[in-house]
């Protein structure tokens, strides 16, 4: 649904307590989660884990509705307090590319994150 549709729709499109007519606009699949292991280590692989709506594949965009607005912050947010400032090196968190930025050393550097000099 682009914003113009939003604004002329039967109902209000970002009100939790309604659901868009699928007549109107049927459901699309992005993906598939599959879940093939149990986990190897418990703390690491589950306690440390830190899902968040702002970590969205590229070309998938965010709607302007208020929940999801408090969600992209407020998760993110927690998982810091939780888990630590760089709960995004995390094994179980980090990207599986390549990712290029100025983080480095300070609290909870792990081995993985931080180049050890010789």
């Amino acid at each position: 649904m682009s914003e113009a549709e939003a604004k002329d729709y039967v109902i209000n499109a970002f009100d939790l307590t309604k659901v868009w007519l699928h007549a109107d606009f049927p459901l699309v699949e992005v993906g598939q989660l599959e879940r093939n292991r149990n986990v190897d280590n418990y703390f690491a692989e589950t306690k440390q884990a830190a899902f968040a709506p702002s970590n969205l594949a590229p070309g998938i965009g965010v709607s302007p509705g208020k929940m999801l607005q408090t969600r992209l912050l407020t998760y993110q947010d927690a998982h810091r307090y939780r888990v630590g400032a760089k709960c995004n090196q995390l094994q179980v968190n980090a990207a599986k590319c390549p990712v290029n930025h100025y983080q480095r050393g300070g609290a909870m550097a792990s081995m993985c994150s931080v180049k050890r000099r010789r």
